[in-house]
């Protein structure tokens, strides 16, 4: 499971980019995007993105993804941040492991979702590059797309 997970991630991951002020303290290693990384997920086929983030943007980011990875499908299962939240923790201890990419509205989740176990490293080449450091956790398990003031 972990594997496909970093393997999607990579993929997906690799489409999520904003730009940072630039790293100011090391990284875990980006990975990148190689042929055999791509040839084994078309082989799996698909992708489940979990997110909270609009419709539209969830959309956006799926064509985006098809578009330049025409034989992996991505699967849009939109929620807000909180149902998701229950909604992975009733799967994980179901021992279902339907979830490939997750991004929640809620930076907390994956403070809860890293102390579990449930997360795998990986960070995207782009996030490496572009992402200041203070917006990827130290392990490589998770980066912030992005932030909005309430």
């Amino acid at each position: 499971m972990q594997g496909m997970l970093c393997l999607h991630a990579a993929l997906l991951g690799s489409l999520l980019v904003v730009v940072g002020s630039g790293p100011s303290r090391a990284l875990p290693a980006a990975t990148p995007v190689t042929p055999e990384l791509v040839q084994a997920a078309e082989k799996e086929g698909s992708v489940n993105f979990y997110t909270s983030v609009d419709v539209e943007v969830a959309e956006r980011v799926k064509k985006a993804f098809e578009a330049k990875y025409p034989r992996i499908k991505v699967a849009v299962e939109r929620n807000g941040a909180q149902r998701q939240f229950q909604r992975l923790a009733q799967e994980y201890a179901s021992r279902i492991f339907n979830a490939d990419v997750v991004n929640s509205a809620d930076a907390a989740h994956f403070v809860v979702w890293k102390r579990q176990g449930w997360l795998a490293a990986f960070v995207p080449e782009d996030v490496a590059r572009h992402y200041a450091s203070e917006h990827v956790d130290p392990d490589g398990l998770f980066a912030t797309w992005k932030g909005s003031l309430l």
